[in-house]
């Protein structure tokens, strides 16, 4: 995603609206812009991580008298169908990054593997007269890199020292058309359509005692989605605004994954299945504006999935009052289900005894969650704002292992580095919870700064089939975040100066020991269950500075920067490993001191 491409965004965090569904934790809604429809411009960056290149416009002719905003233009002749190119834009952007540069540039910054991507975005907005307002959209991109032990340098401190060489490839691609009609002045409808589709390649060797590398890992897996939604909206007077929709969604996959089992000295296939699946969701929401300071949004969620036949109906509620001018309270509550990814219900799991395989967690259901939310909000001055909010998250109907008493839970994928656990015979009998306050002190940007200081005060639990109450895999604690920036005018006109500055500091991974006794006589990690996510990591500390100078003239914008990530150079542990070479533990680390910069022209 590229960040000037975005209309705007919502991250929903906790008891979200009812249109919203399949989702536990939180939505993050992204909107992709519209072009200029009143006149071409062009983009070109150069840095050192990259080049980006951008084009945006009007598609045909705009009249002069068009209003700023791209109101519909009913002087021009309509096309065929009713279309008028009045109002109608385009834009497209294309970015390729390879940080191999930095190599070239003879820079070491700690890593052991650099990455090299490409992407591209498009969009196309096409309002008319009758016909309401046409969108053809689309992203697309890839990715590749390799983490090599054997290549290693000697200065490298970060991500590998585990005696692997991983090479980590992936694609993705997304098209989407949308039609937005307006059957009366307060009645639209509007029809989603997309495809989309993602690629995994991944390979990781073991090196031997004389450093030749051996397959013990391969997935190559493509999965995808053909996504449809309807939603139906009647703004019915000021006071009351319905909005029902329904969505359906067929997701279709082939998975490819094996690995070299020692013990049995054979390859097993983890997924080897081409296969769908499909979903249901639909809602329905009001919202009804009580007083001019009292408003009450509520509903309810359908989700179905199909697979499993498992189904969950979700109501939501929130109300927000303003109870003084500047003052807010705001409460909410909502019920939500998710479903697993795929390749848990398609998982072929191995008996050795038999030398055969089983799929044994197709009939799992969904993963349920009741969110709790009471917030305060007091904007004190015009671009002041301060925000307090505590959450209470209760989570069930988590899959769970069946027949083994330990500590594994769904509530934990998403953690692991080296891959995910794939565990067969689950059942649908966990549970956990979140609880946490968040804090936030906000400067919007006016007068020629901005800041922002926000902390999170949080704990994560969970069970697994042995009864134990732990800590998460993303139970860190805390996290406390200032950032804040400057524009100063140089006293050249239309030139400034600019400075930012960003310092993060969080409570450290939670990780599992390893028995480093037996990960020696089994030549490989072997973890102590019982004391899963029991250790902690040292605080996570990252301090980020921006410079940059920018000169804005009557036909071009130039912008140079120069940026450096982690200017402490502050080793931040990622995991900890077993390295069968040295029969002892390591600790790999995240980025360490990273600068780019680049000069980018907007005209």
């Amino acid at each position: 995603l590229n960040n000037s491409l975005l209309a705007g965004s919502d991250f929903l965090t906790g008891a979200f609206p009812a249109e919203f569904g399949n989702k536990m934790a939180a939505v993050f809604d992204l909107k992709l812009r519209n072009g200029n429809n009143e006149k071409t411009e062009f983009t070109t960056q150069l840095g050192l991580n990259g080049l980006e290149a951008g084009v945006e416009g009007p598609i045909g002719h705009t009249p002069s008298n068009s209003p700023k905003g791209g109101e519909i233009d009913t002087t021009s002749p309509p096309l065929r169908g009713g279309f008028r190119w009045g109002g109608s834009s385009y834009l497209i952007n294309y970015r390729y990054s390879t940080l191999k540069l930095f190599q070239l540039a003879g820079i070491n910054f700690g890593v052991s593997g650099l990455p090299q991507y490409q992407d591209l975005t498009f969009k196309v907005n096409i309002p008319t007269a009758k016909a309401g307002v046409f969108s053809l959209w689309g992203i697309g991109g890839m990715s590749k890199i390799s983490l090599l032990d054997s290549e290693k340098d000697s200065a490298d401190w970060s991500f590998t020292d585990s005696g692997e060489d991983l090479v980590f490839g992936s694609k993705m691609g997304v098209v989407g058309f949308s039609h937005l009609y307006f059957y009366s002045d307060k009645i639209s409808g509007k029809l989603n359509l997309s495809v989309s589709g993602t690629g995994f390649k991944v390979t990781i060797d073991t090196l031997s005692a004389d450093n030749i590398p051996y397959r013990v890992f391969t997935n190559d897996s493509k999965d995808g989605q053909y996504f449809l939604n309807y939603t139906l909206t009647d703004k019915i007077n000021s006071h009351h605004l319905l909005k029902a929709g329904v969505t359906a969604k067929n997701i279709f996959f082939d998975y490819r994954s094996s690995y070299w089992s020692r013990n049995n000295t054979i390859y097993i296939d983890q997924l080897r299945d081409k296969n769908n699946a499909n979903t249901f969701q639909s809602f329905f929401h009001w919202q009804y504006r009580i007083t001019d300071n009292l408003t009450l949004n509520s509903g309810v969620h359908y989700n179905l999935f199909a697979l499993s036949k498992s189904w969950a109906i979700e109501p939501r509620a929130g109300m927000r009052w303003q109870f003084l001018p500047k003052h807010t309270l705001s409460a909410a509550y909502g019920m939500h289900s998710q479903a697993l990814p795929m390749i848990y219900y398609f998982y072929h799991a191995f008996d050795s005894s038999s030398n055969s395989y089983a799929q044994t967690n197709k009939t799992l259901g969904l993963s349920k969650s009741m969110h709790y939310v009471l917030a305060y909000d007091f904007n004190f001055s015009r671009d002041f704002r301060f925000k307090l909010e505590n959450y209470y998250q209760n989570l069930y109907n988590i899959p769970i292992e069946k027949y083994h008493k330990n500590s594994f839970s769904a509530l934990n994928v998403g953690n692991e580095l080296n891959g995910i656990t794939l565990v067969d015979s689950l059942e649908n009998k966990g549970t956990g919870y979140n609880y946490g306050t968040e804090i936030t002190l906000e400067k919007f940007f006016s007068k020629g700064y901005y800041f922002l200081n926000s902390v999170s005060l949080y704990d994560s639990r969970y069970k697994g089939s042995d009864g134990t109450l732990r800590h998460t895999a993303f139970s860190g604690g805390y996290v406390y975040t200032i950032l804040g920036g400057i524009e100063i005018p140089t006293g050249k006109k239309n030139h400034t100066i600019g400075f930012d500055v960003k310092f993060t500091i969080a409570g450290g991974n939670r990780y599992t020991p390893i028995d480093l006794q037996q990960s020696i006589l089994q030549t490989d990690a072997v973890y102590i269950d019982s004391l899963s996510f029991s250790k902690q990591f040292r605080n996570y500390r990252k301090l980020d500075i921006k410079l940059s100078y920018r000169i804005n003239r009557k036909k071009t914008s130039h912008y140079l920067y120069f940026h450096i990530e982690n200017i402490l150079n502050h080793k931040n542990v990622l995991h900890q490993v077993y390295n069968d070479s040295k029969k002892d533990m390591i600790e790999e680390y995240q980025l360490g001191l990273f600068p780019y910069g680049g000069y980018r022209i907007e005209f």
